[in-house]
């Protein structure tokens, strides 16, 4: 079973927006695509994103945690290719980003095509066998896998696989959600069944696995 280290997922997420990657896409991942920039649109709208006061600027900060073991110099150097004008790293780790409101409108459906990849290559089963489905919503906040039970419980590095969790704080980040305000939930469900019986929490299950 390959492993997604959880840091290297936010990262990939990172990489996905900031960074501006791209990859082949089947017509199926194009139509998933078109879905990411919707909720994107969607997502701008409904949610409380924090600005700064200016007409044209936007501003967002991430979570020290999302920078861990990352080459700084390498992140800053890719913001600064989409469009990222004013960089600052804050006393707690955390780092704080500026950029034209036109650019990070692009930035969150970048982003958001991004998490649909990664949830993608979740469902597919090569990552971990014993999911069978992933649900979520708009905001990438909530998640629901569909598991068989059986083999999850047998499966004793599932959590440290959920990279999603970390990606998705990323993504939220991104939005503009106040780092003490990220929060994460994904909640396993037996497959053929209604019943949750396990349910993991970011940050605190990153938390958990660094030993805090």
């Amino acid at each position: 079973m390959k492993k997604i280290h959880i840091y290297g997922a936010a990262a990939l997420i990172v990489c996905l927006s900031l960074a501006g990657c791209s990859q082949a896409s089947t017509n199926h991942q194009q139509a998933e695509a078109t879905k990411a920039e919707q909720a994107a649109d969607t997502n701008e709208q409904s949610q409380s994103i924090e600005v700064d006061k200016g007409l044209l600027h936007t501003e967002f900060t991430m979570p020290a945690s999302m920078f861990k073991d990352q080459d700084m110099d390498s992140i800053t150097a890719d913001a600064q290719k989409s469009g990222v004008d004013e960089i600052t790293k804050n006393a707690d780790g955390s780092v704080t980003f500026r950029m034209p409101k036109a650019a990070h409108k692009e930035l969150m459906k970048k982003a958001g095509k991004g998490m649909l990849q990664a949830i993608e290559d979740l469902k597919s089963g090569n990552y971990l066998a014993f999911i069978k489905d992933v649900k979520h919503n708009k905001a990438f906040s909530e998640f629901t896998f569909i598991v068989d039970q059986k083999a999850y419980k047998n499966s004793f590095d599932a959590i440290a696989n959920f990279g999603i969790g970390a990606a998705a704080m990323s993504y939220q980040a991104i939005a503009g959600v106040a780092p003490e305000e990220l929060k994460v939930t994904i909640n396993i469900q037996a497959e053929g069944t209604d019943t949750i019986f396990d349910s993991i929490i970011y940050p605190d299950a990153l938390e958990k696995m660094s030993g805090k």
